[in-house]
């Protein structure tokens, strides 16, 4: 790093929904990068969550799908006071696009790290780890340094790691499910929480 040069931000990414087309899947594929100076707020949010419902967090992760809504309020909630930003990139899968299933998904991350990276430039990007297989997460990897490889200066740090070791991605969790809520049932509450840190949001239709 040169002198002066700050040093780059952190992006947590997760997504609410699924990329494929089902009748019994999700209408929605919404995906979230939050942005933070510093991690260490966000690890103590998640703790002290994780601390207030004990046992009842299977392995120890915190998910969203599986909290009380008074719990997603309260985390929701103390993120919301913290230097943080939010992009949202989300698509309405029954729309007539071109791509479908993991293409969709890929340029759909894609799209939310390029709005990051316009304006924060320099990024450590960690990704709740979708893909075991190396050659997927290459193909993901490829996807979005193709899509910001215009953005001059920028220098992105690509890192998918597993939500249960990484607890910083179990707070982006509940932000994507929150979003989640808003597009797939039209509950904005738990969206609302958040709203004033939202920098993009951006929904294909």
């Amino acid at each position: 790093m040169r002198p002066f040069e700050a040093p780059p931000v952190i992006g947590l990414l997760d997504e609410f929904g699924d990329p494929a087309r089902t009748p019994s899947g999700s209408r929605y594929l919404v995906v979230v990068l939050m942005v933070a100076t510093h991690l260490r707020p966000v690890l103590l949010h998640v703790r002290r969550a994780r601390r207030a419902l004990g046992a009842r967090t299977p392995g120890g992760e915190l998910k969203a799908s599986h909290a009380r809504p008074k719990v997603a309020e309260r985390l929701l909630g103390a993120l919301a006071v913290e230097d943080i930003a939010i992009y949202v990139s989300a698509v309405h899968k029954h729309a007539k696009i071109a791509i479908d299933g993991e293409p969709l998904y890929r340029n759909t991350v894609a799209r939310a790290v390029r709005a990051c990276v316009e304006r924060t430039p320099r990024l450590h990007l960690i990704l709740d780890k979708r893909y075991t297989n190396r050659r997927q997460q290459l193909a993901l990897e490829t996807s979005i340094r193709e899509e910001i490889a215009d953005i001059a200066g920028h220098v992105v740090l690509i890192e998918q790691g597993d939500s249960a070791a990484r607890p910083e991605l179990q707070a982006v969790d509940f932000v994507a499910w929150a979003f989640g809520q808003k597009y797939e049932r039209g509950d904005e509450q738990f969206a609302r929480i958040v709203a004033a840190k939202v920098v993009i949001e951006d929904v294909l239709k």
